[in-house]
């Protein structure tokens, strides 16, 4: 961005800038900045040419590759200018938030306190105000420009190449987990929902992003089995049989060895209220890159306070809460949540009689309020209803043909993908690009 205001200046765009905020650029940036100046107070044509002549004459030494045409959009040069400038300043206060932070971690120094006190308050604070809908413009330009040359978007990836190819056809439909989306993945019981969400945190974490995991419905020690058994190819009953086998126990550690080391948090003494995990996230915002929990309906409060209040209004309350804590965090949230009981009874559509075979929809998620206004995207896992030999065979294996349907994707696309899930292995597999939803 720096090179392309340079450049634009020499095309004749007037840029000026204080001794403060000149500051906030690269050496090169300032060398020709000034040499600019320069040109302008000795009068001559504003060319290449005689700027680099008026660092000569200033004794400021100007690289003549520096300046260069980045921008492919008609845009204000002024405005470039004030997007570098609001990004380098909230990028210093970030950076040293989170070396307050560590500092505080460490001596639990009050003084220390107080100073993360006094930037978080200037972080928060924003002034409310109506402007026009140009000032916005550059920042779009900017980030089609990201999208024109293949620069990865702000958020969490879930495929990347040469890191994980498990969720490659899943990326393709949701692109990028954006830092302030809210995510639902929503199933019946029994059908791999916390083993799906595990194993989207193991894509993540060899993708390079760190996480915080709270899980109300089964212990930490649990959580680890399963990614153990998974890693390995390991099922417990070739651990727990009557006969010792060696070669499993060994294939099994080798597994919890690796997965051990995934850079994920998880919670011990889960807060019964929401209102609790919210600070904890806070207290780790710092520190990861995303935040998942299982489940939503399992927080039994919002605050401690809401104990006469109906489960419904309860859980709408904490849905609106985490999109909000998404939003001020930038951090993506992934929350698990049930379906009801009678999933896909009014219309069977996609369903059978078995309702681990119908196809959900929004409305039948359990006490859902506002979470579907308040989800970016949503996610849906039910059963593929299969030829009764063919889904008798994969059943006698433990092995299920699980729909991923995604139900809402906004911004993007809602497609329905297939995949085989291992439940005695905790495995997920694509098993075909995606069809379209009807």
């Amino acid at each position: 961005m720096q090179k392309t205001i340079i450049y634009q200046m020499l095309k004749g765009d007037e840029v000026n800038l204080d001794t403060n905020t000149l500051s906030f650029f690269d050496v090169q940036f300032k060398n020709w900045y000034n040499a600019i100046q320069t040109a302008k107070e000795l009068e001559w044509e504003i060319t290449k040419e005689n700027v680099e002549l008026a660092g000569h004459y200033k004794n400021v030494i100007l690289d003549p590759t520096y300046p260069q045409d980045e921008m492919p959009f008609e845009v204000s040069t002024q405005g470039l200018v004030n997007r570098y400038i609001k990004e380098y300043e909230e990028k210093v206060l970030t950076n040293n938030l989170k070396n307050l932070l560590l500092e505080y971690e460490k001596t639990k120094n009050p003084d220390v306190l107080e100073r993360i006190n006094r930037l978080t308050s200037l972080k928060k604070k924003e002034t409310v105000k109506a402007v026009p809908l140009a000032n916005y413009e550059s920042e779009q330009l900017a980030f089609v420009e990201r999208i024109r040359n293949r620069e990865p978007l702000d958020g969490v990836y879930l495929y990347k190449y040469g890191h994980t190819q498990q969720f490659k056809q899943l990326s393709k439909v949701l692109h990028v987990i954006a830092p302030s989306d809210l995510v639902i993945i929503a199933g019946r019981p029994s059908v791999g929902k916390t083993s799906f969400a595990l194993s989207i945190a193991n894509a993540l974490g060899k993708n390079g992003y760190k996480g915080i995991f709270f899980s109300l419905e089964m212990t930490n020690a649990q959580l680890l089995n399963r990614l153990a058994m998974a890693k390995s190819g390991i099922p417990s009953n070739r651990l727990y049989g009557e006969t010792v086998e060696i070669n499993a126990i060994n294939e099994y550690v080798k597994g919890l060895k690796e997965v051990s080391q995934l850079p994920l948090l998880v919670v011990d003494n889960i807060p019964n209220t929401w209102l609790d995990i919210k600070n904890l996230i806070k207290a780790h915002a710092h520190e990861i890159d995303y935040i998942m929990i299982d489940y939503l309906g399992l927080i039994s409060s919002f605050d401690g306070k809401d104990y006469n209040q109906p489960t419904h209004t309860i859980v709408s309350n904490i849905s609106r809460d985490m999109k909000l804590l998404a939003k001020e965090l930038g951090k993506p949230i992934i929350s698990l949540a049930q379906f009801n009981r009678n999933v896909g009874s009014d219309s069977k559509k996609g369903g059978r009689d078995d309702d681990r075979y119908a196809e959900p929809f929004m409305r039948d998620l359990r006490d859902s309020g506002s979470i579907e206004q308040d989800a970016d995207k949503m996610i849906f896992l039910y059963r593929k209803y299969e030829e009764k030999t063919i889904r008798e065979k994969h059943e006698a294996n433990g092995i299920y043909t699980i729909n991923v349907k995604i139900e809402k994707n906004r911004g993007g696309s809602t497609k329905i993908l297939e995949y085989e899930f291992n439940g005695a292995l905790q495995r997920w597999k694509e098993v075909e690009k995606w069809k379209e939803m009807y």
